[in-house]
C-alpha cells in the first residue's frame, strides 16, 4: 500500500484512483487472455472456438468467419461442440497456426483453445483386479478394514521419487508390503446401519450416477442389475432412435471416445506407469456421431478403468465379487464412453459432449475421474453452466 501511493503521488494521481485504474486493467488482461495462442499447446491439428453468445457467428459455424482460403475450409472438419462453440480440425500445424491467429483476433469469438487430451486417473491395481477376479468383499479394506488384509504391492513413492526409467517391464518395479491397519476405513456397513435406521433414509429414490470415463463392462455379473437403461431404446426397434435424442439405441449410454478423428502420442514417462504397455501412436478414428459400444469386449484393459469405478460405487450386495458403496441404495450407472485407447485418453470434445449427454439424459451426479495439465475453460464451462449436478 505504501508503494502504490508513493508512485501514485508522484504522477499527480491519488492512491485510490490509481489502485481501481490497475484493478481495471488487470480484470481486462484476464479477459483477454482466455484465448490459449501459445501452438506448443496445441497437441493436435484442432482448435475448439467459443463465439460470443450474443454474436451472429454462432449460427454459421463454418471457417468462413475466419476468413480461411478455400482451401484450406475444403480440407478442415467442423464439429459442433456446445451451442456456441466448435471443434475445428485443420489439416497441417500451419494451417492450424494461421486459424489461431485469425481467430484470436476475431471480434465474435469469446476465446479459443485446444481440444486437450485427458487421462483415466490411476487406480490401484490390486483392488482394480480384483474386480475382474471375482475375489471377494474381504478385500475390500477401504470400506470395512478388519486388520488381516495384507498383500504386496508397488511402491508407488519410490517409484515416482527415484527418477528412475524402469521401461515396460513391471517385474523391475520396487514392491513394499501393505499390512492393514484395523478400522482405517469409511465404516461402510456402520454407515448403512444408520441409513436404515434414520428416519431421514432416502427409500426408493434413484440416483443416476453417469461415468464419464472409459466404457462400462455393462453385462458384469456385478453391475448387470445396477445399469441404468434407456428403457424407450431398451423396448423399441433395433436402428431406430425411439426416444429422438439424437442418439440410436443407446440402451445403457454412449461412446464418445469413437467421435471425431485424433491421435497422440504415449510418451516415455507414462510407459511407467504399471499394468500397461505404451510407446506407439494410438488412433481413434470414427464418425462424429459416436455409438453405443460402451466397452471393448476384445481388451482387458481400454474399459478396466470405468468398470471399476462403477462397481465402487454400485457392485450388488450378492455372494460373488465385491461390493460397491451404495449397493443398497437406488444407484444406477449410466455408462458414457469418453477415454479409451490402451492409455484411457480422451479429448475436451469427448469429455464436453459425455457431460452433456449425462445431464440431457437425466444423470444427478457425473463422475469425472481424470485427470489434464490445463485450465480447460470450455470443460470449466460446461461444469459452471449446470450447478445442479453434482
Amino acid at each position: 500500500i505504501l508503494a502504490t501511493s508513493l508512485v501514485a503521488s508522484s504522477f499527480n494521481i491519488p492512491p485510490l484512483t490509481y489502485q481501481t485504474s490497475m484493478a481495471a486493467t488487470k480484470e481486462n488482461n484476464v479477459e483477454q487472455n482466455k484465448s490459449v495462442t501459445d501452438l506448443s499447446k496445441y497437441e493436435t491439428n484442432q482448435i475448439i472456438v467459443v463465439y460470443k453468445k450474443d454474436s451472429n457467428a454462432t449460427e454459421e459455424k463454418t471457417l468462413k468467419i475466419a476468413s480461411l482460403d478455400a482451401t484450406k475450409e475444403a480440407n478442415a472438419e467442423v464439429d459442433e461442440l456446445t451451442d456456441n462453440s466448435v471443434v475445428l480440425s485443420l489439416e497441417s500445424e500451419e494451417t492450424l497456426e494461421e486459424a489461431i491467429e485469425v481467430f484470436s483476433n476475431d471480434s465474435r469469438v469469446e476465446y479459443i483453445q485446444p481440444n486437450y487430451i485427458y487421462h483415466a486417473l490411476d487406480t490401484n491395481s490390486s483392488v482394480s483386479d480384483s474386480l475382474n477376479q471375482n475375489t471377494d468383499y474381504a478385500k475390500q479394506w477401504a470400506l470395512n478394514n478388519d486388520g488381516t488384509q495384507n498383500y504386496e504391492d508397488y511402491d508407488y513413492e519410490t517409484l515416482l521419487s527415484s527418477g528412475k526409467n524402469y521401461g515396460y517391464s513391471t517385474s523391475k518395479y520396487p514392491t513394499i508390503q501393505i499390512n492393514a491397519k484395523e478400522d482405517v476405513d469409511i465404516d461402510l456397513p456402520e454407515a448403512w446401519t444408520a441409513l436404515q435406521d434414520s428416519s431421514k433414509a432416502t427409500g426408493t429414490r434413484e440416483a443416476v450416477v453417469a461415468f464419464v470415463d472409459t466404457g462400462v463392462m455393462y453385462d458384469h455379473t456385478d453391475l448387470a442389475d445396477a445399469m441404468w437403461t434407456n428403457d424407450a431404446e431398451l423396448n423399441g426397434q433395433s436402428g431406430v432412435d425411439d426416444d429422438n435424442n439424437g442418439y440410436i439405441d443407446d440402451v445403457y449410454g454412449w461412446n464418445f471416445y469413437d467421435s471425431g478423428s485424433y491421435s497422440w502420442f504415449a510418451s516415455s514417462e507414462s510407459a511407467a506407469r504399471p499394468g500397461f504397455d505404451y510407446g506407439d501412436w494410438f488412433n481413434s478414428n470414427s464418425s462424429s456421431n459416436g455409438n453405443n459400444t460402451y466397452y471393448n469386449a476384445n481388451s482387458s484393459i481400454e474399459d478396466s478403468h470405468g468398470t471399476h469405478g462403477a462397481g465402487s460405487v454400485a457392485a450388488v450386495n450378492n455372494s460373488e465379487g465385491t461390493v460397491g458403496i451404495g449397493a443398497n441404495a437406488n444407484v444406477k450407472i449410466m455408462s458414457v464412453k469418453t477415454l479409451g485407447g490402451n492409455d484411457g485418453t480422451g479429448t475436451t470434445e469427448s469429455v464436453v459432449k459425455g457431460i452433456q449427454y449425462a445431464i440431457d439424459n437425466g444423470a444427478n451426479i457425473v463422475n469425472l475421474s481424470l485427470g489434464g495439465e490445463e485450465d480447460d475453460e470450455t470443460l470449466r464451462s460446461v461444469i459452471k453452466d449446470n450447478p445442479n449436478i453434482l
